[in-house]
């Protein structure tokens, strides 16, 4: 969590909240999903660059993944749905292998530092 909040503490507007388990979810005002996603990028980096042991990660060290989604906000627009997409997002990632940031809407994916 510290390296997290250190990360977000270059990005005044960014909001961390705990969802449940080990699950959190960051809420940026005014910022798309690139943007979003370079700032999710950052934060799996910090983590990484911890190197908190972790016998069963395939680096040795705790690794994060990351889900990534944007909306417009509108008078239709609902917060679930953007839990939601970001959700899908971070199963994606998941799925993929780990240690990775992944984007819902246009499916952009960083693994490692490679966009």
């Amino acid at each position: 969590m510290t390296a997290i909040a250190e990360t977000l503490a270059d990005y005044p507007p960014a909001r961390l909240f705990r969802l449940g388990g080990e699950e959190f979810g960051i809420l940026l005002r005014d910022t798309s999903e690139n943007p979003a996603l370079t700032l999710a990028e950052r934060i799996r980096e910090a983590v990484v660059a911890i190197a908190l042991e972790h016998p069963g990660s395939p680096l040795g060290v705790q690794t994060i993944s990351i889900g990534v989604a944007s909306v417009t906000p509108g008078p239709d627009t609902a917060a679930v749905a953007l839990l939601n997409l970001s959700d899908q997002a971070l199963y994606r990632a998941k799925y993929l292998g780990r240690n990775r940031s992944e984007a819902a809407n246009q499916h952009l994916a960083v693994v490692n530092g490679t966009l």
